[in-house]
């Protein structure tokens, strides 16, 4: 039964047009963006140590540079420079020739 499941997966796959790995990718894009906007979301609620977990999170799902900014930003506000400058170091370092 599994085989089968796996066949057809495979299949449709193959039909999309669409990778096992751009399938986890996408998947993974997916659940960063819930992780980033949960951490939107305790950025306005103010609950600040727990909107970097869901930052980091995101992070660690995509390694999209322009997270580490929003890091940067919270621990900012979170009084913590040391961490501050180190996101936004790698900011700069992702973002390259991208960042104006």
């Amino acid at each position: 039964m599994r085989s089968t499941v796996n066949r057809v997966v495979f299949l449709l796959a193959l039909i999309v047009g669409v990778t096992a790995p751009q399938m986890a990718r996408a998947g993974a894009k997916e659940e960063a963006r819930k992780h980033y906007d949960r951490a939107i979301e305790l950025v306005d609620d103010g609950q600040l140590a727990e909107a970097i977990i869901e930052f980091q999170r995101s992070y660690d799902l995509t390694k999209h540079f322009s997270v580490l900014y929003n890091i940067g930003q919270v621990y900012v506000s979170l009084a913590k420079p040391v961490e501050a400058i180190a996101a936004y170091e790698g900011y700069l370092v992702g973002g390259g020739k991208s960042i104006p």
